[in-house]
């Protein structure tokens, strides 16, 4: 079975992320990460970078 629990997790590292969730899950989440917290106030815990702006 593939995944990990975050919650039980004390490493907090991309590869984490990478392994927890699926390429495009973690795409997605980066996406609404971007719209909806763009300067990181919910950073604590697992912290998941914002995508890059669109520059089209």
């Amino acid at each position: 079975m593939d995944g990990l629990y975050l919650s039980f997790e004390t490493r907090t590292g991309e590869q984490q992320l990478q392994d927890a969730l699926p390429g495009s899950t973690l795409d997605r989440l980066r996406t609404l990460k971007s719209v909806y917290d763009p300067e990181q106030v919910f950073h604590s815990s697992f912290p998941i970078a914002p995508s890059a702006p669109d520059s089209s």
